[in-house]
């Protein structure tokens, strides 16, 4: 690949057993906790008919509210609706006082302070989700599927691989490999089917909705809190309905905790420049990681325990029939990871036919001018090493050398000398360009000595005396062209 990344560190780069090692002991670490993190509870109760509830009253109930309704206090379904909005106040008062003010519609000091611990548990998963939603999203969704469709991920490394497919039948032409690897892509990929999709899915969705909270702006509602008379924080519920309503959204889409194979991905992504750092300890880095994880879902579970946020909204909103949105993402999940998938095979197969006609130009190269190993040119290498730099053109420079010495010298140079010697010429001043040439092409070799004798004592980019290979391969030309011919 052109450059790797962290999926291909942790999943294509490790052997069978040394990332079947990595994940055990992942395994081993990760134990999360499965306790909800939000219970709805009476929250599912369905819409409120108010006409219904009325008739459902008792009969002195119904008399107070028609008397109310006649001498103006709202219609009948108003007054039952004020009803039920008083019984949500008196229920958040009596399970968590403090919060609100509800004469008054304002939130209160203790709101302030829970909402401060739940920024403090959010921020931990901003710097942790980071680096795996938002900057490798992709590999880190190849990464998890990694564990949670080990089968399929094994036909995806190897059936799709285009070195393995050629390895196995050599006689494929390149356009065949391609045919075979991309078949095989779309086999294994049309084998994750809807339940597999859906258990993914899950994962990723939670993995979104947890970037969304540690995203949340928590700075800017807690300083929207003013303080009053007696030095407590208060802020209008009107004011914060907005904010505190898309809080509410991801609050209530992240019911249930991140599970084992998704923090096994997220820790595996987040220590992985550390595995194998001499005295890391994998599995001390993950308890430790795996710690913070589950305080800070324990802060977000009792957030979500002790402030019945919805309730909240639904007196701020003043509407008993207020429903908390649900947030989501990641529905692209699948697209995302089929594409990652098509562009490392595609680069894959780049490599692979890059190398192949390499090899085969190597193999034409060593029929015409035969095995012998260079002299000019033994310094110089594509690759380049520990003192030589790399080389672009050193194979082509390295075939001239050849065929100058076994094709030029030994064929061509008969017929050159025959025509130096016998030829007719039609003015002398073309003999005597003639002879200049090719002594000149005869002297190339006794004009690489010095050159090269400085490449390799100070690794110098090129051993060619200047217009030496110009003489060669025609002098009017640009030292670039004159490569590429």
């Amino acid at each position: 690949m052109a450059s790797a990344s962290t999926f291909e560190a942790l999943v294509l780069d490790l052997s069978p057993s040394e990332r079947s090692e990595m994940l055990e002991r992942l395994q081993r670490s990760c134990t999360v906790s499965t306790e909800p993190l939000f219970e709805r509870g009476h929250l599912q109760e369905p819409r409120i008919d108010y006409r219904a509830a009325y008739s459902e009253l008792g009969l002195v109930t119904r008399i107070i509210i028609t008397l109310r309704s006649i001498f103006g206090g709202g219609s009948k379904e108003d007054l039952v609706k004020e009803r039920f909005l008083k019984a949500i106040v008196k229920r958040v008062e009596s399970t968590s006082p403090g919060l609100i003010d509800a004469k008054r519609r304002v939130l209160q000091e203790a709101f302030y302070r829970e909402l401060a611990t739940l920024r403090q548990a959010a921020r931990y998963f901003y710097d942790l989700l980071d680096r795996t939603l938002e900057k490798n999203r992709a590999p880190f969704f190849a990464f998890l599927a990694s564990l949670e469709f080990e089968e399929i991920h094994r036909e995806l490394s190897t059936d799709a691989d285009p070195y393995l497919v050629a390895e196995q039948n050599s006689t494929m032409l390149d356009s065949d490999v391609r045919i075979a690897v991309l078949a095989a892509m779309e086999s294994a990929l049309g084998r994750i089917d809807e339940d597999k999709r859906r258990l993914m899915y899950k994962d990723v969705r939670n993995l979104h909705v947890l970037k969304s909270l540690s995203s949340f702006l928590f700075d800017r509602m807690l300083a929207a809190f003013q303080t009053n008379v007696s030095g407590l924080k208060e802020l209008s519920m009107y004011a914060a309905a907005e904010q505190l309503a898309e809080l509410a959204a991801i609050l209530c889409s992240l019911d249930q905790p991140p599970s084992a194979r998704l923090m096994e991905a997220i820790l595996g992504f987040e220590l992985n420049d550390d595995v194998g750092r001499e005295g890391f300890d994998l599995d001390e880095a993950v308890t430790t990681e795996l710690a913070s994880a589950e305080k800070a879902l324990a802060a977000i579970r009792g957030f979500n325990a002790r402030v019945p946020i919805e309730d909240i909204l639904k007196v701020a909103n003043e509407d008993p029939n207020w429903q908390c949105a649900t947030t989501g993402g990641g529905e692209d999940w699948f697209a995302i990871f089929k594409s990652y998938w098509r562009e490392r095979i595609d680069r894959r197969y780049q490599c692979f036919s890059a190398e192949r006609r390499i090899a085969q130009l190597d193999s034409d190269i060593q029929a015409l001018v035969g095995r012998d190993a260079p002299t000019w040119f033994q310094y110089l290498s594509e690759s380049g090493g520990e003192r030589i730099p790399p080389m672009r053109y050193a194979r082509a420079l390295r075939f001239l050398e050849a065929f100058y010495h076994h094709t030029f010298l030994s064929d061509i140079n008969k017929s050159l000398k025959l025509v130096l010697l016998e030829g007719e010429f039609y003015k002398r001043d073309n003999r005597l360009d003639f002879t200049d040439a090719y002594n000149e092409i005869l002297q190339i070799g006794d004009g690489q000595t010095p050159g090269l004798e400085a490449v390799a004592g100070r690794g110098a980019r090129s051993g060619l005396r200047p217009g030496a290979l110009g003489a060669f391969v025609g002098a009017d030309q640009a030292p670039q062209d004159r490569l590429s011919h």
